[in-house]
C-alpha cells in the first residue's frame, strides 16, 4: 500500500465513524497558525475537549452576574488562580463567545 493513500484511507474511516455515531468530530482552531483542526472523540467524552471554553465562559459570566459588569483581567486570574498572562490570555480567546471585553478607566 503507498503511503499516498494512507490518509485517504484514514479519512474515510473517520467519516464512517462518525456517520455511524461512533466518535464526534470537533473543529478547534490551531493556536499556532489559526488553521481550523478536526479533533475525534467517542461521544461520551466530547466534553472532554470542550472543558477548557466551558469553564472560562461560565466563570467570566459568573462574576458578569456578580459584579454586575465584566470582570478585569485580575478577577479572572483571582478566580482561576492562575498568572495575569494566562488570565489575559483566555479573556480574548474566549471574548467573542463571552462579550467580554477589558473596562475603559474613566478620565
Amino acid at each position: 500500500m503507498s503511503k499516498n493513500n494512507e490518509p485517504k484511507r484514514l479519512q474515510k474511516t473517520l467519516n464512517k465513524l462518525e456517520d455511524e455515531k461512533k466518535i464526534v468530530c470537533i473543529p478547534k482552531r490551531s493556536k499556532e497558525n489559526r488553521k481550523w483542526l478536526s479533533w475525534y472523540a467517542l461521544p461520551k467524552h466530547k466534553h472532554l475537549i470542550s472543558f477548557e471554553e466551558k469553564i472560562i465562559v461560565e466563570t467570566i459570566r459568573k462574576l458578569k452576574d456578580k459584579l454586575f459588569r465584566y470582570p478585569t483581567v485580575k478577577e479572572i486570574a483571582c478566580e482561576f488562580g492562575i498568572p495575569l498572562k494566562n488570565a489575559s490570555d483566555l479573556a480574548y480567546k474566549y471574548a467573542p463567545i463571552t462579550g467580554w471585553h477589558p473596562l475603559q478607566k474613566r478620565n
